[in-house]
């Protein structure tokens, strides 16, 4: 089956191949005309193979678990990079300093990210 719809100018295209119509989440039989994410209600756009969920229930679902521990550990090497950073600059050592600045800079983005984009538990 294939079920083009246009939607604000954008072409919506379903795809059900072998599911049958029925939401991998939840269960809910899906009909051809049903355009919205049984999770959410959102407009239904084809996600990472998956043709019954929006693309933010697929992301949702799509999350890893991730160690408390694991995030503070990372902070914590962090932060030990920014103090090495001002001890450099502390001995006039800017280019080392701008370097590891920047390394902390990333690693922060890092675990930023991995907050985001993971669901975190205690462990």
């Amino acid at each position: 089956m294939k079920l083009t719809t246009k939607k604000g100018g954008m072409v919506m295209i379903i795809l059900c191949i072998k599911h049958d119509g029925e939401c991998p989440q939840c269960g809910t039989t899906l009909h051809p005309s049903q355009l919205n994410c049984p999770s959410c209600g959102a407009d239904i756009r084809w996600y990472q193979g998956n043709p019954f969920l929006c693309a933010e229930c697929a992301k949702e679902e799509a999350k890893k678990v991730v160690p408390k521990d694991h995030l503070l550990h990372q902070l914590n090497s962090s932060l030990n990079l920014i103090f090495k950073a001002l001890t450099f600059c502390d001995q006039n050592r800017f280019g080392e300093c701008t370097e590891e600045i920047s390394r902390a800079i990333n690693e922060l983005r890092n675990v930023l990210e991995t907050i985001e984009n993971n669901e975190i538990v205690e462990k």
